[in-house]
């Protein structure tokens, strides 16, 4: 059996920000889709147009 070097996908040096991109990525994603049903309830709560909501 030989060994087989595998090169990596990320290296070491840029693995860090690689993360932390990925992890905003996400997080920006979660974000956006909080946001419609926030509107949505705020909307009903504060009684506003859809103007307004905008």
């Amino acid at each position: 059996m030989s060994k087989t070097d595998k090169t990596p996908i990320v290296s070491r040096k840029t693995l860090l920000p690689f993360i932390l991109i990925t992890s905003l990525f996400a997080l920006w994603g979660f974000a956006n889709a909080v946001t419609d049903p926030m509107v949505q309830a705020f909307k009903k709560v504060l009684e506003l147009s859809n103007s307004q909501a905008a």
